[in-house]
């Protein structure tokens, strides 16, 4: 009887164990750091260079970005949304919609930064929409913390963002 509920306290251990989500771990090689490195930490809306192009945003725009745990924007900077919704609502994309993907850094449970960065997203999507951009060219969806690469609050705040995106040609 007590091999067993030893066995048992084992195994609920192991299971305990493997569903721990491990601490994030600093990059061993130019690589990782590579990735990070193109996106600055202050800019959380991360817009991609085919809509910078098609919108004539310049790359190096300012814009919002999001706090620790906070979906809200942080707005004292946000020109790059600003012509993206006027793109959007009578330039270049007027009648294209757009991808919004939420995302998070690695800090907190996958449920809850599957939400967080859905909440981001639609931050974004409400902001484009009380400045004429149309529902039904914005697409929400979220990927949480599943691609974040950060590893100290410098680069967290990099997993902490919005890409916008065009969608994939049909």
């Amino acid at each position: 009887m007590h091999v067993r509920i030893v066995a048992a306290t084992f195994a609920l251990a192991a299971l305990v164990a493997c569903a721990a989500k491990p601490a994030p771990m600093a990059p061993d090689s130019s690589q990782a750091r590579a990735v990070i490195a193109p996106q600055r930490a202050g800019d959380n809306v991360q817009i991609s260079k085919e809509v910078e192009a098609k919108c004539g945003i310049p790359s190096e725009h300012d814009a919002p970005r999001f706090d620790f745990d906070s979906a809200r924007l942080v707005a004292e900077r946000s020109s790059a949304l600003d012509a993206l919704a006027r793109c959007l609502s009578a330039g270049a994309l007027k009648s294209h919609s757009i991808q919004l993907v939420g995302r998070a850094d690695p800090r907190g449970d996958t449920e809850y930064n599957i939400a967080l960065g859905a909440y981001r997203a639609e931050s974004v999507a409400e902001y484009l929409r009380s400045h004429g951009v149309t529902a039904t060219q914005i697409s929400v969806t979220s990927r949480g913390d599943l691609d974040a690469v950060g590893y100290d609050e410098d680069t967290w705040a990099v997993d902490r963002r919005v890409d916008v995106k065009l969608p994939p040609e049909s």
